[in-house]
């Protein structure tokens, strides 16, 4: 991604995991294209670090569309 725009952001669970729903503005660096999406992620801590983060996208097709090329099959 040529851009990564965290909107906002609310924690829905501040324990460990903390649970995390992020609203995001991306722009494909190969095509161009822009998105407008939800993550929602959890974020395992460890000693005051972050140790994994999983994010878990909403619609990643929509994702692989506007990252591939124009006329491929994505």
């Amino acid at each position: 991604m040529e851009v990564f725009d965290l909107v906002s952001q609310e924690f829905l669970a501040t324990e460990n995991p903390v649970v995390v729903r992020t609203h995001v503005r991306a722009r494909a660096r190969a095509t161009g294209r822009e998105l407008d999406f939800p993550i929602l992620q959890t974020i395992t801590v460890e000693e005051g670090r972050i140790a994994e983060v999983h994010p878990f996208y909403w619609d990643t097709a929509a994702i692989a569309r506007a990252c591939a090329p124009a006329g491929s099959a994505a």
